[in-house]
């Protein structure tokens, strides 16, 4: 006997090879195997008889569990002598167990934007190792998966994934995991997530917190607004509670170029906050606030001036004034 010999683990279901080395003088005209799974007691179990000495026989495993298995080979030449051998210890059969796979994101509710990256993640384990997985997605709920991301992937538990174009509220990610054996098994997202195309981003640049506008003097709004597919139009909208609601229209329909200048309102207030809506061609909405309030006030709100600047500006105004006079009576000499 030369395998199994003792020591080897066998898994049900899968072929194992059994090897030996039979000799006579005459010549070796069959051999036939068995195997024991009391350590050698009894052969009650044939794996082959009459089968040719080519030194090798393919055998699928069989559901015999044991922890103390022997094989042996009996030789037979044409006279029918017989010669035995059997393993020199005893080996294991054990039950195949087929990979274990847990898709864990997506896994239900997220959102993954189209031809941005995001993450497949996965455990995968095997009692043989796993050897690779493949990875395939789905916009029908999980009915079929015809899109393949990924084949022949090492088992490093994460894919980063570039999103492709094919949104869809019904996805769902299936990994398959294949053991050395090519054994496999496979896992599917516990619930659909959505691929969809990310919205424009927006950033109000002012006012942004702490300006005053003027009541019917125009003014400037800025914003910077850009999106995976550009940006087709603004809408502008102002609020003068703090940003709890914003009932007050300022343009739509507005080019993305950045800047609207605005004949400011006769509506007062120290609690203004300005909105800017972005809309893609695809009409996927973004929006952004200024970041803290600004003030809109009447002209007849003009800030009084402190004593010390008022002061000054009295005595600035004296001295010009005097100026001029002398200026004047300087004049009158020369005429």
């Amino acid at each position: 006997m030369v395998e199994p010999n003792g020591g080897e683990i066998l898994y049900t279901g899968e072929m194992g090879t059994i090897r030996w080395t039979a000799t006579d003088l005459w010549g070796v005209d069959s051999v036939s195997i068995y195997y024991s799974t009391d350590a050698g007691s009894s052969f009650p179990y044939t794996i082959a008889t009459g089968e040719s000495n080519d030194g090798e026989f393919e055998w699928l495993i069989p559901e015999t569990i044991s922890s103390t298995c022997i094989v042996k080979v009996m030789a037979f030449d044409p006279s029918m002598n017989v010669g035995s051998d059997v393993s020199d210890a005893v080996f294991t059969i054990v039950p195949e167990t087929p990979a274990s796979v847990t898709v864990t994101r997506p896994n239900g509710g997220e959102v993954f934007y189209v031809a941005h990256d995001d993450t497949i993640r996965w455990v995968a384990t095997d009692d043989h190792g796993v050897d690779s997985v493949s990875i395939y997605h789905s916009t029908d709920g999980g009915a079929t998966f015809p899109n393949v991301i990924a084949t022949g992937e090492p088992n490093d538990s994460v894919y980063v994934w570039d999103v492709p174009n094919s949104p869809s509220a019904d996805c769902v990610v299936k990994v398959v995991a294949y053991d050395t054996s090519e054994h496999s098994s496979e896992d599917v997202s516990d619930a659909v997530f959505t691929i969809a195309h990310m919205p424009p981003s927006v950033t109000v640049i002012r006012p942004n917190g702490g300006e005053v506008f003027y009541v019917a003097l125009p003014d400037t709004i800025r914003w910077v607004a850009t999106g995976d597919f550009g940006v087709d139009s603004v809408g502008i909208y102002y609020s003068t509670d703090g940003g709890a609601t914003f009932p007050n229209v300022i343009a739509t329909g507005e080019p993305n170029d950045s800047v609207y200048v605005w004949d400011v309102p006769d509506t007062p207030s120290e609690d203004c906050v300005i909105r800017v809506v972005a809309y893609d061609p695809n009409m996927k909405v973004g929006s952004g606030t200024s970041d803290a309030v600004f003030r809109i006030m009447s002209k007849r709100q003009l800030p009084a001036l402190s004593p010390p600047f008022a002061l000054a500006l009295a005595i600035g105004l004296a001295a010009l004034g005097a100026v001029l006079l002398m200026k004047k009576k300087v004049t009158s000499r020369c005429a």
